[in-house]
């Protein structure tokens, strides 16, 4: 998380310099420094990596607050993020929250994804060959995602074991009666891929169904969210639903999906010119090119990101 001003919770905090020392000086008085080095992060981002490839990680989030918009830097701050996001995939803009959270200490992590699972939603619509075929496809997958998550939570368990020699058994070690972390604190993602996609095989891709396959993408990511939270549950898993920002597995799946359903994609799935790459458009993300304005376009994909967790 990227953000403007040091947090509230940290803010009035003694820095950790090098070596985990104390420096004598506050993270809000680290603040120049640490606005350079976010301004950096997202200039190496936006420039790229080998031949203009997109960076895997980190996934940067943008953290808009009104300090932000009130200040003379602050928009070119936002005007550089907003540059290296049309260029780049990974990050996010998301509002500060206002709600009053338990502060956690500041030796404990703050957010941590144990697992991740992506759904390939077109190759569920093409599958599902119908409206019932394609909900009931998504339940099967939910709940198979859900069920390799709970192999994963009890593998980490294995590995933060204090006992013995396993091998994350220092993160486990207490501190002021706390371990560092446990499996229970983590969370497990579920992320949608291809959403445009899948609803451009249910519905078709003429102009005049573009309502039909919004309405079917809000009630589709509706579904998928009602069901991870369901198979959560039963798990005692913190699940949530999440979009993909990995473009690898976007590509890896149409990729899969061109070569075994040619003739269903051949119209959807989108192509790089230079590399004949294939992917989907990623996560919950919409066509540019599909007759909406830039503002709809935003209003639309913004009801999707409401239903996400992530």
């Amino acid at each position: 998380s990227l953000f403007w001003n040091a947090p509230s919770d940290i803010a009035a905090v003694e820095a950790a310099g090098p070596g985990g020392k104390k420096d004598g000086r506050t993270y809000k008085q680290h603040e120049v420094t640490a606005r350079r080095l976010a301004w950096t992060l997202l200039e190496v981002f936006q420039n790229g990596g080998v031949n203009d490839a997109d960076f895997p990680a980190p996934l940067f989030d943008i953290v808009l607050e009104e300090s932000v918009f009130n200040a003379f830097e602050g928009s070119d701050y936002l005007l550089h993020a907003a540059k290296t996001a049309l260029r780049r995939p990974n990050e996010r803009f998301v509002f500060a929250s206002t709600e009053k959270k338990t502060v956690q200490p500041l030796w404990r992590p703050r957010h941590v994804v144990w697992h991740r699972v992506a759904l390939n939603l077109p190759r569920a619509a093409i599958k599902g060959e119908s409206l019932t075929g394609f909900f009931a496809e998504l339940e099967r997958l939910c709940e198979l995602a859900v069920a390799a998550h709970v192999q994963k939570r009890d593998f980490i368990e294995l590995l933060l074991d204090p006992v013995g020699n396993a091998p994350l058994a220092a993160l486990a070690l207490e501190h002021d009666g706390q371990p560092y972390i446990t499996a229970d604190d983590g969370l497990f993602a579920v992320d949608v891929e291809g959403l445009h996609e899948c609803a451009q095989i249910i519905h078709g891709t003429g102009v005049v169904a573009a309502r039909k396959r919004l309405d079917f993408m809000e009630s589709a990511l509706k579904h998928i969210v009602a069901a991870v939270e369901k198979f959560a549950r039963s798990g005692g898993l913190q699940c949530i639903t999440a979009a993909n920002a990995n473009p690898i597995i976007g590509r890896r799946f149409a990729t899969l999906d061109a070569g075994n359903y040619p003739r269903l994609v051949e119209k959807i799935v989108k192509t790089e010119n230079e590399t004949q790459a294939m992917s989907y458009r990623p996560g919950v993300a919409l066509a540019a090119d599909g007759g909406m304005s830039p503002l709809d376009l935003a209003r639309a994909e913004g009801v999707f990101h409401a239903l996400l967790g992530e």
